[in-house]
This record gives C-alpha cells, structure tokens and sequence, in this order.
C-alpha cells in the first residue's frame, strides 16, 4: 500500500485472459519529510514545509515568533515628571506561553532594571504577537502597587485577539496601531480589580484613529467605562457588538469617512 492506492494483487489468467484485481486495507500514510524551514525572527513568523516522498503533497507549518528575540517600546515616566521611551525586549516586559504563541502576563508591570512599577508609564505591544491573555489572577499581587501603566498600544499592522487586561485599573489610554486587525473579547472589559467593580476604571480614551483597521469588539467589552473619547478612523471596518460600549460618558462620535461602522443592539 502507498498514499495513493491500497494495498493490491491483479491476477491474468494464462488461457484466456480473464483478469482478477484484489484491493485491502487502507492506503498508507503519507511519507512526509522536512524540505524548508524558516527561522522565526522578532519581525515575522517562521515556518516549516514538509514534502510526502512519494506524491509530492506538502505541508507548511507556521512556527511562532521567538520572545528572546522580539523587541518592544517601553515609555519611562521618571520621578521629575519627564518621559523617556526605551526599546528593550519583549520577554523583560511581557510573560510568554511556553510555545511563545501569546503573551499571558505583563512581566514588566513589576520592576525590571531601575524602574519600579509605578515609572512604567506606557507599553507597546509588539506586532507579530497574535493573542493576548492576561487575567486577572496573574496581576493580584499588584493591587496595593501604584501602578503608573497609563497607556497600552498595539504596534501597527498588528493581528491581535485581546482576551483580558487584568487588574489594569490604571490604564487611561488604548491605543490600536494603523493597519491592525484587533478582537476585542468581552472579558476585556476588566479594567478594574475585582472583577466587575467598574467603578475604579480610570479608562478615558479607546483610539482607534490611525484608521485602516478591522476592529471587532465584543459584547460588552467596555460598557460602563468612564470613557470620553471614542476616536475612529478612515478606511477602517468596525464591528461593535451589543453593549459594547454602552454607558460609557462619551456624548459624541465623530464618524470620519470612509468606513463601515456595524452596531449591535445597546452598543452605545
């Protein structure tokens, strides 16, 4: 047997030819071997392409993105007051799955280097990080800690799904980068410690104004927010699901043009 027939016998009778053709089993698996691979880099998914010796089928396997290698941006606020933005790389910040598929801890919340907690003013999430999960559980430790994260961007032309912020109830910016393709999961909707006690969001700007953009947010993913300022962009899809943003304090939504803009029921 191969990976294109079962395993068979065909019989000719010597006198008059009469034939008789046998079939059983099923067909081999295929025989693959490994005929490329890509390295995964800090800008780009590697991959791994595999060939069946025997039909030629082939087979290409993403491979994640290595965290050693990845860099992210880091914005300081030092103790006078001024900013500075560093570069350093993404595993000092963020803590990754064992695959480094996604991230689900922001590592850098707590101190790393000379900064302490609350000089970590603003944190990038690097493209090429395809889902975000950081629960609640994993930031407890930081509830009684000034936290001084004030804004949480995507890198542009980033493909996220964002399943959690956590404890983050002192992000007061979001920010998505132009060109991203972001899933915006309920649970995200917890910007503030215990749980559903919205009423310690300091969450004031969800900006999504770099425009070119597929954004889906799901339901109920920032109703009850005290956010002011909705920004949407130009040439961007957004698919903003029932509750969404419902109650939120914004009065007004400038809607630039052109876009597709897809509201579920209470989304506002």
């Amino acid at each position: 047997a191969t990976c294109q027939e079962k395993a068979y016998a065909d019989y000719n009778c010597s006198v008059c030819g009469h034939n008789v053709y046998f079939s059983w089993g099923e067909k081999a698996p295929h025989a693959y071997e490994q005929t490329a691979k890509v390295e995964p880099t800090a800008s780009a998914h590697g991959s791994t392409t595999f060939a069946c010796s025997t039909c030629g089928d082939t087979k290409t396997y993403a491979t994640t993105l290595d965290p050693a290698t990845l860099e992210t941006k880091v914005t300081i606020k030092n103790d006078d007051g001024t900013f500075e933005e560093i570069t350093v790389l993404a595993n000092e910040v963020f803590e990754f799955s064992t695959n480094g598929a996604y991230i689900y801890k922001l590592a850098g919340i707590k101190a790393f280097g000379e900064y302490s907690i609350r000089n970590i003013y603003g944190v990038v999430i690097p493209s090429g990080i395809m889902y975000v999960n950081i629960t609640t559980q994993n930031l407890e430790k930081y509830n009684n800690v000034d936290c001084g994260l004030e804004v949480l961007e995507t890198s542009e032309n980033a493909t996220i799904t964002i399943h959690n912020f956590g404890n983050l109830s002192c992000l007061k910016t979001f920010k998505v980068g132009k060109g991203s393709t972001i899933i915006i999961e309920s649970k995200a909707s917890y910007f503030s410690p215990n749980g559903e006690n919205r009423s310690n969001s300091k969450l004031e700007t969800v900006d999504f104004s770099a425009g070119n953009m597929n954004v889906t947010v799901m339901g109920g993913a920032f109703h009850d927010r005290p956010i002011s300022n909705l920004l949407l962009g130009a040439n961007s899809v957004y698919d903003f699901q029932y509750d969404s943003f419902r109650n939120i304090k914004a009065t007004e939504l400038v809607i630039p043009s052109p876009i597709t803009l897809i509201c579920g029921s209470n989304a506002f």
